[in-house]
């Protein structure tokens, strides 16, 4: 099946005898679920129909932003079982005209064919062709569009029944569903949504209700009574609904019984009951008496808070909105070829300027943080370029002027082209390039000379650290300090002509003795906190052997070095 819409809400709708009702529903969680319910009589004249104005409104607001699904009547389509030995659903699609023209009383032609699978054997799939004449299908659009709805789905009212069955019918295997209309009974066999077989007659809850207004008038009676508060005996005393009543027996029980033959070995033992008849139980069982069938009612369901006489009443409507949703598989539509939906963009219309809407505004955001981005890896590249010069000892401005001397570019005239934010990453790209080519053609050199403490300075901070030299106490005597029993001031490591990447490291061993081991303490915590002599990268050594303390640390080293050392 080529053509089978479906949207997450499905409005159904069904006009019979003048009174409109629909169903909009919704898939929550892959269950169906009620949205609303609504019911209007049209407004007639000579010429034409119309709604009045509210549910012209109402269904405006609607059929909007909803797929809207109506159903041709059971007398205006033809059911019929097919095998084919083929098990694709494509191959079936190509050859289902063919295959049907054998079984239809018209012209292929002028007929739509659907079809829905039923079984599929070793060799071979059992169908169900569903066929609708292509003037009874063009009636049916032309009627809604006098309304000015133009519906998407074009259903049948079996196929409604058997959807609403399988969702509202607890029983499991092929099911009767019986059909009382306002003008035409319905019988429709069906399993697990997919329709059998189907027949209907033209006489319904109408003809029923205008018998019995034709007894009130000659049965005083009556006239305060309605048709749904009479009792079974009372019926006997009101001969033409019990005449019009009697044809309905008869006609239901043909019905159901040739429906029932269309399954060998099928015997039937209930049936459910959908329609205007609902609000008669009494008349209902009188018309199925003959067929000794138990009578079903639509189970509940918790998505659809209806009682069940309104889901009875509704049943079309709800089942057409069914098979609609995304969840229905077997989707009966006869808007195909060139009665195929004009517009099928307009549910998608909103959804679609949405969606280019969030693309446009996700391509400005990764743009802008895509830019932003950049921004700041070029500031660190900046960041990076006059840290390299500074390594270097290379001051910036006259690196700058070096560099357009010698790339032909114009001098710097103003403080702002010493600013190196405003380089692009080309400029930084050119000016690494020509620092690269210079430090390339320097001769590899190292320092001779080391910026470290001296002796004398390491010896002048002890000094001057209270461990050391303690200051007076309260009566003016001058305490015992720390005092030195060794020092030894050596250079481990220096550069040479071997090792020109070396740098200068100078480490000092002193041994000492201390009066108490607070002071001894205190003078560790010194060594090991941030101070201008020793090098916080370098090990702290610390041991003591009877009174007698030893200690190793380096010293910090400020010798400049080139970038390739340091």
């Amino acid at each position: 099946m080529l053509d089978s819409p479906n949207a997450l809400h499905v409005l159904g709708l069904e006009i019979e005898s003048n009174k409109l009702k629909g169903a909009l529903l919704t898939e929550v969680r892959g269950k169906p679920s009620l949205i609303r319910i609504f019911f209007s009589e049209t407004l007639s004249n000579e010429s034409s129909s119309s709604f009045s104005q509210e549910t012209a409104h109402a269904l405006t607001a609607l059929t909007t932003n909803a797929l809207v699904g109506v159903a041709l009547k059971t007398d205006e389509v033809l059911i019929r079982p097919l095998e084919v030995k083929l098990k694709k659903g494509s191959e079936i699609a190509s050859v289902i005209d063919f295959q049907a023209e054998p079984l239809l009383p018209f012209p292929v032609e002028n007929a739509i064919i659907e079809w829905t699978k039923l079984e599929t054997t070793a060799d071979s799939s059992k169908l169900t062709i569903v066929a609708a004449r292509k003037d009874y299908i063009e009636k049916e659009i032309s009627s809604w569009n006098t309304f000015y709805i133009e519906p998407e789905l074009l259903s049948c009212i079996p196929a409604a029944l058997a959807a609403f069955a399988s969702v509202f019918s607890e029983r499991a295997g092929p099911l009767l569903i019986l059909h009382v209309g306002s003008l035409l009974t319905s019988c429709v066999l069906a399993e697990e949504g997919k329709v059998i077989a189907a027949q209907s007659i033209p006489r319904g809850a109408e003809q029923l209700a205008h018998a019995f207004h034709q007894d009130i008038l000659q049965n005083d009676n009556f006239k305060e009574r309605s048709l749904a508060s009479l009792e079974a005996q009372e019926i006997e005393n009101l001969p033409y609904l019990k005449e019009s009543l009697e044809h309905l027996k008869i006609d239901v029980t043909r019905l159901v019984l040739g429906i029932s033959k269309q399954i060998k070995g099928f015997d039937p033992k209930e049936i459910l009951v959908t329609g205007e008849m609902g609000s008669y139980p009494i008349l209902v069982k009188e018309a199925c008496r003959n067929l000794e069938l138990a009578l079903l009612q639509p189970a509940e369901h918790q998505n659809f808070n209806l009682k069940g006489e309104e889901l009875q009443s509704y049943a079309i409507p709800i089942g057409i909105a069914l098979t609609g949703l995304p969840s229905w598989k077997e989707q009966i539509n006869f808007r195909q070829k060139q009665y195929s939906f004009p517009h099928p963009w307009k549910r998608l219309k909103n959804s679609l300027i949405a969606y280019f809407a969030a693309c446009v505004f996700l391509a400005f955001a990764l743009y802008g943080f895509g830019t932003a981005y950049l921004s700041k890896q070029t500031d660190l590249i900046r960041k990076d370029y006059a840290d390299l010069l500074a390594s270097l000892h290379r001051s910036y401005p006259e690196f700058e002027e070096q560099f357009r001397k010698k790339n032909g570019l114009e001098p710097i005239l103003a403080k702002e082209d010493l600013d190196p934010r405003q380089l692009s990453t080309e400029d930084l790209s050119a000016r690494i390039q020509f620092l690269n080519q210079i430090v390339s053609s320097s001769p590899d050199s190292y320092p001779l000379f080391p910026n470290t403490p001296s002796v004398s300075d390491v010896l002048a901070w002890l000094a001057k650290h209270p461990s050391f030299s303690p200051p007076d106490d309260a009566e003016g005597q001058k305490p015992a300090g720390l005092k030195i029993e060794s020092f030894v001031y050596k250079m481990v490591k220096r550069p040479d002509k071997s090792k020109k990447n070396e740098a200068y490291q100078i480490r000092v061993d002193l041994d000492f003795s201390a009066p108490t081991p607070t002071q001894a303490r205190e003078f560790h915590d010194f060594l090991i906190s941030p101070n201008e002599i020793v090098d916080p990268k370098g090990e702290i050594k610390w041991g003591t052997n009877r009174g007698r303390y030893h200690t190793s640390f380096f010293l910090k080293d400020r010798t400049l070095y080139p970038s390739s050392i340091k």
